[in-house]
């Protein structure tokens, strides 16, 4: 099972992707894909089937409707009908993308409207909908993400009975994912994820500052071993990787975007060491900073 680029014709990109263009077979209105993006595409919308990801590696901006926001490990996003949705500042980003029309696939709609999240992360009753999001806790997540991969190869092995057992899967699926958003929408959260929520916005503007743990505790009012039980918990890795992350993310976009030297984009992006740089850009997307911004400009000497 191997990821592959997202890569929409351009004649496709910036408008509405009718449902042919998501399904092989119109016959039977479902597609999963493993998708590995590290460029940016055109905005668009859809019509004839939710689109719903579940975001499996790396990192990106998400906006849809009129609203913005980061995506990573963990995120779960569903896209109604009729809303333009894409991603930027995108940064080795992964994810499973499952496309189905669930009345054509012949879903009982009216026990699926039963599940606890169902009518709101799916909008089973087509109200204005800017899109349904939630992020899964860690068990929650391995658990979505060994039964989309399950789905991923049901439809890929093409074997007798396979539509029956890919419409099964993909009802298991969204009855755990429904049930997930629900639990999602009634937690409040603590004061400490509120902290941690200051911390982010602070790295992510200041993301060159020289940053050091100490920094993160006196932001938060969190002792060290607080912090990073805590930051684990939510965002699924430690402070200073997240703000790698972040680092990485602005890297590849002045590699793709500026003419700047390896050297300059390192000590832009808050590295003061470029063989360092190098080192953790080559252990992070697979190649190093010269080859990404070959690729990304169409180049094939790699």
């Amino acid at each position: 099972m191997n990821p592959f680029l997202t890569d929409l014709p351009q004649e496709n990109r910036l408008k509405v992707l009718p449902p042919e263009i998501a399904f092989p077979n119109m016959d039977f209105p479902l597609t999963v894909r493993e998708v590995h993006q590290y460029f940016v595409y055109g905005s668009h919308s859809h019509s004839g089937f939710l689109e719903l990801v579940l975001v499996t590696g790396g990192m990106a901006a998400h906006y849809f409707g009129k609203t913005r926001h980061q995506i990573s490990v963990g995120d779960l996003l569903v896209i109604p009908e009729g809303v333009k949705h894409g991603y930027d500042t995108i940064a080795d980003l992964r994810y499973y993308n499952i496309l189905f029309n669930p009345q054509k696939l012949g879903l009982p709609i009216n026990e699926l409207a039963l599940v606890p999240g169902a009518e709101e992360l799916l909008n089973l009753k087509n109200v204005p909908n800017p899109g349904g999001y939630c992020h899964l806790s860690t068990e929650n997540f391995e658990k979505a993400r060994l039964m989309a991969l399950e789905l991923h190869n049901i439809q890929a092995r093409q074997i007798h009975g396979m539509r029956f057992a890919a419409i099964g899967q993909l009802m298991v699926l969204l009855d755990f994912l429904c049930r997930c958003f629900a639990e999602s929408i009634q937690y409040e959260p603590p004061e400490k994820v509120h902290r941690l929520s200051l911390l982010v916005d602070e790295m992510e503007s200041k993301y060159a500052a020289d940053w050091d743990i100490s920094d993160m505790c006196r932001i938060t009012h969190l002792s060290r071993p607080i912090l990073f039980r805590e930051f684990q918990k939510i965002y699924n890795t430690s402070p200073m990787d997240y703000l790698l992350n972040i680092r990485m993310r602005h890297a590849c976009l002045l590699l793709t975007g500026s003419a700047f030297s390896v050297g300059e984009i390192a000590a832009a992006c808050g590295f003061t060491d470029s063989s360092y740089f190098i080192l953790r850009f080559r252990k992070r997307t697979g190649m190093t900073p010269r080859q990404f911004r070959l690729l990304s400009a169409g180049g094939h000497d790699l």
